[in-house]
């Protein structure tokens, strides 16, 4: 949807004429236009084979009235941000019998909504929501001690649907394929086990606000679990973060990892990573730092402490099938070295965060030891050491390389080289594109 008022306005009045469409998004930027939406429902009545359907910010219960009917083919719903969904339009939302995809994340449904939902969806399998965090007021049990009788019956009779406790006609396996839990305690983390064809967990610690640190075994007891999203957000907590990769470790193809605390905590993390997963093809770092005097978070470790943190004995590569790796945080020689040295098959590199640490004698030494030759793309998000030279380097390397960015953040980098690098792409007839200041959305 555009969102200029008049363009807008148009296309939404003559919206029943788009009889075959099956996408419709109305997004964010549509915020300060909710008067021309008010009517929605009595639009949609119009468009019978629409299977995508997004109203993020802007939904009133009265857009989507009726829903189910107008629109029987839906199949993803995202209301994502609109605070004036609450409990009561969970009726609505349970009449789209076909929904396998809900997002209603920033709305006012709480847990006792959520299972309306899930009981009457019985082919939902993937709600963006966080109302399974047992320690919050949107409880989707109605007591702790329901949450474990659910869990006891469901490990005694493993994965047989039995009934919820003093629910009847609630059962107490679930096809959700993605869990949100938010500083859960040890005996929240059991409710996992209620979600067996669970894909993606995502956990989120404030630990200043804990009383103990949860014991997070049963993750192991996932077995299609595939992603994992750990965002600590005030320290890392080695031997928390190990005990989940080590538990799930070798199911993994997408590992996220925000960890808010010094550098030296994020290497030892590395080291764990590449004992444990094999099979990633996604990973993520991001969070750590390295404070220095000026700055209000001083540094407790120095950079070749936590570099000493990396262990280079560990038999590469760690991650053979590994293709996108992103660091947003310290990126030192060792640290990228390290990675790197594991991953043969990458193909798209993004570094943010702080750069001040990397040199090109690094990569010259890199691609002695790992080629890159699937290497696709390459990201300075921030300032760097790392001067044009190593750009010279990857251009007349043998790899798959086909854009650079961003050449104004190199080092002592200066127009007349970027234009030298440009002749030089075009002698050699390379398919490279060469970034100078443009962000990513050019791509």
């Amino acid at each position: 949807m555009f969102s200029e008022a008049e363009m807008c306005q148009i296309i939404f009045d003559h919206l029943e004429n788009a009889s075959r469409l099956q996408t419709l998004d109305i997004g964010r930027s549509c915020y300060w236009r909710i008067g021309v939406f008010e009517n929605l429902s009595s639009k949609l009545k119009s468009l019978p084979e629409l299977t995508v359907l997004k109203i993020q910010y802007i939904c009133t219960p009265e857009m989507i009235t009726g829903l189910a009917d107008a629109c029987p083919n839906i199949l993803e719903l995202n209301l994502k941000g609109s605070e004036r969904i609450t409990d009561e339009d969970c009726s609505e939302i349970a009449k789209c019998v076909s929904l396998k995809c809900l997002d209603i994340t920033g709305t006012r449904i709480t847990g006792k909504g959520c299972w309306k939902i899930i009981d009457s969806i019985k082919v939902l399998s993937w709600l963006q929501h966080c109302a399974f965090n047992c320690n919050s007021d949107a409880l989707l049990f109605e007591s702790r001690a329901q949450l474990f009788d659910c869990i006891k019956q469901q490990v005694n009779r493993q994965n047989e649907p039995v009934e919820m406790v003093g629910s009847p006609g609630l059962i107490n396996v679930f096809s959700l394929k993605n869990f949100w839990l938010f500083n859960p305690r040890t005996e929240d983390m059991f409710s996992m086990l209620l979600c067996p064809h669970l894909e993606f967990l995502r956990m989120d610690f404030i630990f200043q606000d804990l009383t103990e640190e949860p014991d997070v075994e049963v993750i192991s007891q996932i077995p299609m679990i595939n992603k994992l999203q750990a965002n600590l957000y005030d320290r890392c907590v080695v031997d928390l973060v190990s005990q989940m990769i080590e538990g799930c470790g070798c199911k993994l193809t997408t590992l996220d990892l925000h960890l808010a605390d010094d550098y030296f905590y994020a290497a030892q993390v590395h080291n764990v990573v590449a004992r444990c997963c094999p099979n990633l093809v996604n990973l993520s770092f991001s969070g750590d730092y390295k404070a220095d005097s000026e700055r209000v978070f001083r540094a407790r470790h120095s950079l070749d402490e936590s570099d000493d943190c990396l262990d280079f004995e560990i038999q590469a590569p760690a991650h053979p099938h590994l293709e996108n790796l992103s660091i947003t945080g310290v990126v030192s020689d060792s640290r990228l070295r390290f990675l790197l040295s594991h991953a043969p098959a990458v193909r798209n590199l993004h570094l943010d965060g702080e750069l001040e640490w990397l040199h090109d004698d690094m990569f010259k030494t890199l691609l002695d030891e790992n080629p890159l030759t699937k290497l696709e793309y390459v990201w300075f998000n921030v300032s760097t050491t790392i001067t044009l030279n190593t750009v010279r380097l990857l251009l007349l390397h043998e790899n798959s390389v086909r854009t650079i960015g961003r050449l104004c953040h190199m080092a002592e980098s200066t127009m007349s080289e970027y234009q030298e690098l440009q002749d030089l792409v075009r002698q050699r007839n390379l398919d490279v594109k060469l970034i100078w200041v443009t962000d990513e959305r050019s791509r």
